[in-house]
């Protein structure tokens, strides 16, 4: 679970999405003063939980069950993919409510290999760099 203190960060004038590491290298001052929404920076925390693929979970990003991977937009009428958020409520990361998930649960209760998703889930996106994914 170290990498749950991981961030990454969308700047929304560039359009690039750089991660902590490339910031400090690239960047010559303090992330506390120039990481800022007021600058166009949005910062992303990581969810300390890793996708089929062993990619990391990010706040923002897209996920979808592995065996619809394949499947861009709809599967018939319910949405096969959902964001990835965090409820200050409940201080917990979930998946933003949709066709396809109807009942807030922890992410980690979401992404967890069961008898009806037994391949897990994927990262296909997130809501920044695709946001035709969304809705």
């Amino acid at each position: 679970m170290e990498d749950r203190f991981k961030l990454r960060y969308w700047n929304t004038i560039s359009k690039m999405m750089v991660t902590e590491p490339e910031i400090r290298k690239n960047y010559e001052f303090s992330l506390n003063e120039y990481i800022t929404t007021d600058r166009g920076w949005i910062w992303m925390q990581c969810t300390g939980l890793k996708d089929k693929n062993g990619k990391l979970i990010y706040e923002g990003d897209i996920i979808t069950p592995y065996i619809f991977k394949d499947i861009t937009k709809k599967f018939g009428n319910v949405q096969v993919k959902c964001e990835v958020i965090y409820d200050k409520k409940e201080l917990y990361y979930t998946c933003k409510k949709s066709n396809f998930i109807q009942e807030k649960r922890p992410l980690s209760k979401i992404i967890k290999r069961d008898e009806y998703d037994p391949d897990g889930y994927i990262v296909v996106g997130n809501i920044y760099e695709n946001p035709e994914l969304v809705g």
